[in-house]
């Protein structure tokens, strides 16, 4: 079999985990109060949860580009500051406007592979900070390889399954080198991207695409696809240090920016 169609067929894998409804794989029962960043998209008709994303302002949120991809942003509500699914009555935003990294094709191929993977979303109105909901900082620095790091999301616990976690779920992975990961999957990573590993039985799934991935209290990564799911492969991140001027040139253009009262900073 050639190494083009060994692509192929492993990347036609990757689109059913876009937009379905989704418990990260192995992972564990979490405390919002640990990821007051996590945040849930959920369709307004019916309330299903589709991606995950990272709160970075008061004012937005940091997601993967492909989950805007799909819905019509008017058709999405993002809620915060809880970690029980079910859960309506909490704090949650439509969505103001949105910027998707302008490199971004949706690409599954061998020399893309959902590259430029990341979106920055402006919501209808500020995040009231507390202790469950809350920003996280953006990178100062590239993460290490071997270094730790963290999830949380609610996609689905079990393979090809389409239940959802009742309680937001979070699991811990070992970030790898671009040449590691690479030598572990059939095609190359970009210097965009980056990975992380855990092992056969614990990984991201349906539904957590867009997740952070957390590295001494920063986010380094944005869920962008994995071969479904928990396989021994490892999960492929946005790089978020790769777009820091993508990402400050998001927040700080005020020009879709809703009328807010002077009480709401984004910083």
């Amino acid at each position: 079999m050639s190494f083009t169609l060994i692509v192929g067929l492993f990347l036609s894998l990757y689109t059913v985990t876009f937009g379905r409804n989704a418990r990260i794989i192995g992972g564990q029962v979490a405390d919002i109060r640990q990821f007051p960043h996590s945040v849930s998209f959920k369709l307004i008709k019916n309330g299903n949860h589709f991606c995950g994303g990272s709160i970075i302002t008061k004012l937005h949120v940091l997601t993967a580009a492909h989950c805007l991809s799909k819905y019509n942003y008017k058709n999405i509500r993002i809620y915060t500051g809880t970690e029980e699914y079910k859960i309506t009555n909490r704090s949650s935003f439509t969505i103001e406007s949105y910027k998707i990294h302008p490199m971004f094709t949706g690409e599954l191929k061998e020399y893309s592979v959902l590259h430029h993977d990341i979106a920055i979303v402006t919501l209808n109105n500020c995040i009231e900070a507390n202790e469950y909901q809350n920003y996280v900082r953006l990178p100062s620095k590239n993460p290490q390889a071997d270094s730790i790091g963290l999830i949380s999301g609610w996609g689905s616990t079990i393979n090809d399954a389409k239940q959802h976690p009742e309680i937001l779920q979070k699991a811990t992975f070992t970030i790898l080198s671009n040449y590691k990961c690479s030598s572990m999957l059939p095609f190359s990573i970009h210097n965009e991207q980056l990975c992380a590993f855990a092992g056969e039985g614990i990984g991201a799934c349906f539904g957590d695409s867009g997740v952070g991935l957390i590295n001494n209290g920063e986010i380094v990564g944005v869920a962008s696809f994995v071969r479904p799911c928990a396989v021994g492969k490892p999960d492929i991140y946005t790089r978020v240090y790769s777009y820091i001027d993508f990402i400050t040139a998001a927040i700080n253009n005020t020009e879709y920016v809703p009328k807010l009262d002077n009480k709401c900073s984004i910083q």
